[in-house]
């Protein structure tokens, strides 16, 4: 839920107020503090903790979420202040720039000093100095690049059609069919890896990689190793993983499916410009 009550002592003094029914009803995820805020001498604005204290005191069982524009003095000075933190990306500003989701995950990460889950909200709209939405391919690897990099959530801006503001010529995915298809098929995926990704299960065996154009992060949930890769330049790529296993094969788990044959410990994958894979290691002989 959105808090819309601006600089209010009133607030402070009773939330639950401002938020009618919507304190109790059962589909509350948790409370939006404030969108972008700006700092103050580097530091939180002081109606923006007094609000977020409000909050908490009334409601202990819901989280807090403030999330801020890229960078660090801002994450810093607002990720004490609530209980989950996290950033808007814009990566396809005036082209798109495929280090950008990852740098400010990891900055959110870095800030939160993992005491709090770092929830990144994914841009894929165009502004008016030059109009261009991010390709699919773009948008997929935005969304798994704030995941590789230790996103525990996701979130979307733009979720509408209408033609952008009054001020601002800004259009949502909604406005762009093949955006709006390719999100209806990445969330089922990521939604069902969830499990994997935020699994805490021990990671005992070390996977290398040969390409440092390639990210991989690693996971073990129910017993069996995930590999996630993804390919963070806009050019074809190949890259050898070693592996802690002689024999077996590794199965990606969304699109494009298919399977890779470990042969002596190694697996070699050509990754098209931007592709992400989720791997999983089966078959296994020592």
């Amino acid at each position: 839920m959105s808090i819309n009550s601006g600089n209010s002592d009133d607030f402070v003094a009773n939330p639950k107020k401002y938020l009618g029914s919507w304190a109790d009803d059962s589909v509350l995820l948790g409370y939006f503090v404030e969108d972008e805020p700006g700092v103050e001498d580097g530091k939180a604005s002081d109606w923006i903790v007094k609000h977020a204290d409000a909050l908490h005191r009334m409601d202990p069982y819901h989280p807090t979420f403030i999330s801020s524009s890229v960078g660090w003095d801002r994450f810093y000075a607002y990720s004490p202040v609530v209980d989950v933190t996290g950033a808007h990306v814009y990566p396809a500003w005036l082209r798109y720039n495929e280090q950008l989701a990852a740098e400010a995950t990891r900055m959110v990460h870095r800030a939160a000093q993992g005491k709090r889950p770092v929830w990144m909200t994914v841009q894929p709209f165009y502004f008016k100095n030059n109009r261009i939405h991010p390709t699919t391919a773009e948008f997929r690897h935005m969304i798994y690049s704030t995941l590789v990099n230790g996103a525990t959530g996701l979130g979307f801006w733009g979720v509408s059609d209408r033609p952008g503001f009054d001020d601002e010529d800004i259009r949502g995915m909604m406005s762009v069919r093949p955006l709006w298809q390719e999100l209806k098929q990445i969330l089922p995926a990521v939604h069902r890896l969830s499990p994997v990704l935020m699994s805490q299960e021990p990671v005992d065996a070390t996977v290398i990689s040969d390409n440092e154009a390639v990210t991989i992060m690693t996971k073990r949930w129910e017993g069996k190793l995930y590999i996630w890769a993804l390919n963070m330049t806009k050019s074809k790529t190949n890259v050898v993983l070693t592996l802690p296993v002689k024999e077996g094969e590794l199965v990606n788990q969304i699109r494009p499916v298919g399977a890779f044959p470990v042969k002596d410990g190694r697996c070699k994958l050509e990754l098209e410009a931007l592709q992400p894979l989720v791997l999983c290691l089966e078959r296994l002989e020592m």
